[in-house]
C-alpha cells in the first residue's frame, strides 16, 4: 500500500464517501477487516485523524500509474512549453539561446548537468537526421 498526504485546504480535493472514510485507530488495529476489503471497492481511502483528513491510502499498483501519469504530464508540461517559446520566436523574430550558450553563461558543464539526478540530455536531432 502507498500513503498519499492531502495537502492544503485551498486546493480542491477529490469527493470521496463516508464509506471510504477510516480513522486512523482503525487502520492500525483493523487493518485487515476494515481497510482491505474497502481497497477493493474503492480506489482510494481517506484516514482522518481526530475528524481531519490526514492521509490517502490507495493499492500501490494505482499509486505507481498515477506516479507515471504525472511524471508524463511534467515531460508534456514541458514539450508545451518549449514550443510556446519556439513559436514566440518565430513570431518576433529573436534568436533563441541554445543550451550550451545557456550553459556556458551559468559556467555549467554539460558532464555537471548530466550527472544531477533526472537530466538525461538527448542528442542533437539535427545531426541525427543529416
Amino acid at each position: 500500500m502507498a500513503v498519499g498526504v492531502v495537502t492544503s485546504k485551498k486546493e480542491k480535493r477529490p469527493s470521496f464517501t463516508d464509506e471510504q472514510i477510516v480513522n486512523a485507530t482503525e487502520v492500525q488495529r483493523n487493518w485487515k477487516t476494515e481497510v482491505v476489503p474497502k481497497l477493493g471497492i474503492f480506489p482510494y481511502l481517506i484516514v482522518f485523524h481526530r475528524q481531519k483528513p490526514k492521509v490517502a491510502i490507495m493499492d500501490y499498483k494505482a499509486f505507481v500509474d498515477l506516479w507515471q501519469r504525472a511524471q508524463q504530464f511534467a515531460e508534456l508540461q514541458l514539450k508545451m512549453e518549449v514550443l510556446l517559446r519556439y513559436i514566440e520566436q518565430e513570431n518576433s523574430g529573436r534568436k533563441l539561446t541554445t543550451l550550451g550558450e545557456l550553459l556556458s553563461k551559468a559556467n555549467i558543464s554539460l558532464e555537471d548537468l548530466e550527472a544531477m539526478p533526472d537530466v538525461e540530455i538527448e542528442p542533437d536531432r539535427s545531426s541525427r537526421e543529416r
